[in-house]
């Protein structure tokens, strides 16, 4: 069993926080599923994923994260000695850096959501994209589908109590977009339409340190914080982007809806739409406050729409997915 993993991902500010969310999430796992297990994360973080790593108790190597250029690849070498798996995720490693790290004692494990480069030489590949169960990276292992989603320990039993409820009512609306995701203006947008949709059910809105933002009296301001389960936990629908958000409003079994903001987002977003697990409120960047709110009305006044999604919560997606990739990383 290999029990020392370092896992490389980045929580500056300029990205989104769904990669660092999903890789505290599976170290978390992965520490409980091999208490003797050596984890440590390396890359650049802001104050909100210092904290994080703080709370759980969970280092980082203090060695300069760098880029993910060819050049950038003896730093990764070096800083991975000592360890059994190099856990990558992130949307910017060049190819190059990726081959030089192909091949070393210490495996490679990758999470690619884009399928756009050569990971046949990785010794895992790490997808939980809907769909992505159908596209083989070739590499010597994969773990690909729902079946290998990623989430925190703590919505096992908000999917729990959520998927036993009969009835459902939406009273509380929390509009969630995080990263990049949080552009004011954007953000403003998809509050103003929520609450012109939706004028019987509470909304609040996620901001990084929880001031209200100009023009949105009729919503309460909530700051993102670690333990974003109490968020769930209140949130009878969700309003999100298009980036991990929705997947474990689906594991909650929450109703969500999404504006995409990027074309893989717009693509996961009409494949989950297709499958039930989210509802496709159009292209972000396209967005109009009317238009929006008045399909976010419809969908929300469709009972059947609300029970259809219901039921793929219960059976596409179980309850095991971070357990199971845990497993195969510790394998490797």
């Amino acid at each position: 069993m290999n029990s020392r993993i370092l896992i490389r991902c980045d929580c500056d500010g300029s990205v989104g926080f769904g990669h660092f969310s999903r890789c505290l999430s599976l170290a978390r796992v992965l520490r409980a599923q091999a208490r003797s297990s050596q984890l440590a994360f390396w890359g650049r973080y802001d104050a909100f994923a210092e904290r994080a790593l703080k709370r759980y108790r969970i280092p980082r190597l203090h060695a300069p994260a760098r880029g993910y250029a060819a050049r950038d690849a003896a730093a990764a070498l070096a800083a991975s000695r000592g360890f059994d798996v190099l856990l990558i995720d992130s949307y910017r490693p060049e190819q190059a850096y990726l081959d030089a790290l192909q091949g070393q004692r210490c495996k490679l494990a990758v999470m690619e959501d884009r399928q756009v480069l050569d990971l046949s030489g990785a010794d895992l590949v790490i997808c939980f994209r809907a769909g992505a169960e159908r596209a083989s990276h070739g590499a010597t292992q994969e773990a690909l589908g729902l079946d290998y989603l990623i989430v925190k320990p703590e919505l096992r039993a908000i999917r729990r109590r959520n998927l036993a409820r009969r009835a459902w009512r939406v009273r509380n609306t929390l509009v969630f977009f995080t990263g990049r995701d949080a552009d004011p203006a954007l953000l403003k947008k998809a509050v103003r339409a929520t609450i012109a949709a939706l004028p019987d059910s509470k909304v609040s809105y996620l901001t990084k340190d929880g001031r209200p933002l100009r023009g949105l009296d009729g919503a309460a301001p909530r700051r993102s914080r670690p333990d974003i389960e109490k968020l769930y936990a209140e949130a009878d629908l969700i309003v999100t982007g298009g980036g991990l958000v929705k997947y474990e409003s689906a594991y909650c079994g929450i109703p969500n809806v999404a504006l995409p903001q990027t074309a893989l987002q717009n693509q996961d977003t009409k494949i989950l739409t297709a499958r039930n697990l989210s509802f496709d409120l159009g292209m972000a960047n396209r967005i109009n406050v009317d238009a929006v709110a008045k399909r976010l009305a419809s969908f929300v006044g469709d009972g059947r729409a609300l029970a259809a999604q219901r039921r793929a919560f219960r059976t596409a997606m179980d309850a095991d997915g971070t357990r199971r990739l845990a497993g195969r990383l510790l394998a490797l």
